[in-house]
């Protein structure tokens, strides 16, 4: 048996006759930050899967081993995206919603209640209920959270150094992108923003905006 505290949303729902339940999840917050993605996963009831929660409170570690083991037990899962163009064009909000319909998509098997982590439903053609912490409390939702979290599935001292390599112009970085390594694994997406991360270091982007400021040229 699993953690009963993580299937007891589920439970609530499965003994009022409802078959299928998903959890959907976002990660991703507008332009600057790039795509807003979402996750759909649904699992056979009361699934054991140690250290399943939110994926938040998980290391970078955990999060890798959990990665294949719900892409393998899974009924079910999907994943979409909005663009930084359709989160510009339509808000953020209705990006989020968009990326968790294109989700709801691609699955293989089609829910009778999706569960939703936050408080804003959408009408997706099936029973939505909203789920406040959903990722702590229903394992649907918490398999979804760490599909997205692990969608590059590197850890934390790559990702970080490797920012921080690009932005300093200053070469290796720590992790998969050490001295014996290089950043040819990044995906081309990952790619393109250290490459923005190189052009802002070039050109010393706080001196000038310094520069930029009209308090620098004020007089006092």
């Amino acid at each position: 048996m699993s953690d009963g505290k993580m299937w007891e949303i589920e439970d609530g729902f499965f003994s009022g006759g409802v078959g299928t339940i998903c959890g959907v999840d976002e990660a991703g917050r507008g332009p600057l930050a790039g795509p807003v993605y979402a996750a759909a996963v649904i699992l056979p009831p009361h699934l054991d899967i140690p250290g399943l929660t939110d994926s938040k409170k998980l290391t970078d570690k955990k999060r890798r081993e959990l990665f294949p083991i719900i892409q393998e037990q899974a009924i079910a899962y999907g994943i979409g995206f909005a663009t930084e163009k359709e989160i510009d064009e339509i808000n953020i909000l209705q990006a989020t919603f968009l990326a968790m319909e294109r989700a709801l998509g691609k699955l293989a098997v089609k829910p009778d209640l999706v569960l939703i982590d936050g408080n804003r439903e959408k009408n997706f053609g099936i029973p939505v209920k909203t789920v406040v912490k959903g990722d702590s409390l229903s394992a649907n939702i918490a398999a979804a959270s760490v599909l997205l979290v692990s969608l590059d599935g590197y850890d934390g001292s790559t990702t970080l150094t490797a920012v921080m390599a690009t932005f300093n112009n200053i070469g290796p970085g720590l992790g998969l992108c050490g001295p014996a390594g290089n950043f040819a694994f990044f995906s081309p997406f990952a790619k393109v923003i250290l490459c923005l991360d190189m052009l802002l270091g070039r050109l010393e982007l706080y001196p000038m905006l310094v520069l930029l400021m009209p308090s620098t040229w004020r007089k006092k």
